[in-house]
């Protein structure tokens, strides 16, 4: 009896020590900035500045937004906060913003995500990867983007657009309200599987299409999937890859990289040549003559799945947005559909990538779009060694965090006047000489810029002209008004469904 009294008084001790010594550390933590005489928001014990997104009152984007409208009002050109304890600078200042995208981007070259490759081969992708291995496939993978590739693209892309038109059809035919948000997902997850994986799903015509299901076990922002994304963010990635911690769950990382590889092989085997995102990559992998360089069959399906992450939910969210922006402006709508049809007449009423190129007010309404709701409310970069703030006397030391407020920087009034308003004309050629660099970044900005930027804005074009075109539409009165966030995602994107009333 006394040796089991002693030993749960060791074990209470014990415990009691590293408690009292853990909290000694967090509290010390949380005055990193304060020692490095950096001002910012007045951390909580635990969560840091995270308090709001924990309790489901706000998106990570809209905190650091109130972040940078509250900090700029008062003068400053940066702020450090915390998640949980660990620090985060956050640049308000252009000139800063420049600096870490660009001008000194050799001390910022790493976006600081996971990547465990032994326990997740898809995140070896272009977007994860730094430094030389970063510069090495960069350079492989600059040219399937050019103009030129994403052109041969395009008739793949047309079939789905028809697919889409079919089912707004039915709609209009049906008199049903229509829900723009799920069937964009659709068409945009149609477009990636067909170009990236040179699949065809059908999700248009098959709501529970593998690719959809494995799409939203992705991107759905449940509980699990906001649990899984969160160690990253708070425990040092070298402890999570020595219990070979995924983000991705087992059986998504299976099917992406299942599927691909089948394919790979199968289309090997056979001789069998697509014009795809897959066969230009097979290409770049079997004329590497550098073995060190080469492209590996995983290293390919890492970068369709990144092609798969980066084109199914941000253009399917701007296609939502846009849409939205349109029906409840019908002025803007009908100028918007003026546009479309005056070139479509050019190329005898068929949609082309030359015709899709020419739309300007369009591609207007896509920008500001892309303004008012950038699919990333954020930019992360970490700080690879340590660098000395231009104008400041402050070192931001190796392995901090640094974070671009993207939604902050876009609802700025010195930059967009009335930003609130959807007025595409911001970005009409005159107009937007006075929009100063680094203030729209939807897509980034610097050597790290979306390589897939092209593609995102014909994908985009594509959709809102194939709904445009042959119809007009309005919300239906199930659609919340104002539009509401989605708290749990990442990806900028509506709180429940977008219902249109479509009208031919």
């Amino acid at each position: 009896m006394l040796f089991t009294c002693s030993l749960t008084f060791i074990i209470l001790i014990t415990v009691t020590f590293w408690l009292i010594a853990f909290l000694t550390w967090h509290i010390w933590s949380l005055g990193y900035w304060k020692r490095k005489g950096l001002h910012g928001p007045r951390p909580t014990l635990i969560f840091g500045n995270a308090t709001e997104l924990l309790k489901g009152r706000k998106t990570l984007g809209q905190i650091f937004s109130n972040f940078y409208k509250e900090y700029k009002a008062k003068g400053h050109r940066h702020i450090g906060a915390y998640f949980f304890g660990s620090p985060y600078y956050i640049a308000i200042d252009l000139e800063i913003a420049k600096a870490i995208l660009q001008t000194d981007f050799q001390h910022f070259h790493s976006h600081g995500t996971y990547l465990a490759e032994r326990a997740d081969p898809l995140t070896a992708n272009i977007f994860n990867v730094h430094g030389d291995r970063w510069r090495d496939i960069r350079g492989k993978l600059s040219p399937a983007f050019t103009p030129g590739k994403i052109k041969t693209l395009f008739n793949l892309m047309l079939q789905c657009a028809g697919n889409l038109r079919e089912e707004l059809e039915i709609f209009s035919n049906d008199n049903r309200p229509f829900d723009i948000r799920d069937y964009a997902g659709r068409f945009t997850i149609d477009i990636i599987s067909s170009t990236a994986f040179g699949l065809e799903t059908s999700s248009l015509k098959n709501p529970k299409s593998k690719f959809r299901q494995y799409g939203d076990k992705v991107f759905k922002a449940t509980v699990s999937v906001v649990l899984r994304n969160t160690p990253p963010m708070v425990i040092p990635h070298r402890y999570l890859r020595a219990i070979n911690y995924s983000i991705l769950r087992t059986d998504v990382i299976d099917f992406f990289l299942n599927t691909t590889l089948s394919n790979i092989k199968y289309r090997e085997q056979n001789n069998i040549k697509r014009k795809d995102f897959l066969n230009i990559l097979l290409d770049l992998k079997n004329n590497e003559s550098d073995l060190n360089k080469k492209l590996t069959a995983n290293g390919i399906a890492a970068e369709c799945f990144l092609f798969f992450m980066a084109g199914y939910e941000t253009s399917a969210a701007t296609i939502s947005f846009a849409t939205y922006e349109l029906a409840i402006n019908s002025e803007l709508q009908d100028k918007t559909r003026e546009e479309i049809n005056k070139v479509l007449r050019k190329y005898n009423n068929e949609i082309t990538y030359e015709a899709l190129m020419e739309m300007e007010h369009l591609e207007r309404v896509i920008y500001e779009t892309l303004r008012k709701y950038p699919p990333l409310p954020f930019l992360f970069r970490e700080c690879t060694e340590n660098y000395k703030v231009p104008g400041e006397d402050l070192q931001i030391e190796k392995g901090t965090f640094t974070t671009i407020p993207i939604l902050g920087i876009h609802y700025d009034p010195e930059y967009y006047p009335d930003p609130e308003r959807f007025d595409p004309e911001r970005f009409s050629e005159e107009n937007r000489r006075s929009i100063p660099p680094f203030a729209w970044l939807p897509f980034g900005e610097g050597p790290r810029i979306c390589l897939g930027m092209r593609f995102g804005l014909i994908e985009t074009k594509l959709g809102l002209v194939t709904l445009i075109r042959n119809y007009k539409f309005s919300l239906n009165k199930n659609t919340i008004y104002p539009v509401e966030f989605d708290i749990k995602g990442l990806i900028a994107k509506s709180k429940g469904e977008m219902w249109l009333d479509l009208q031919k």
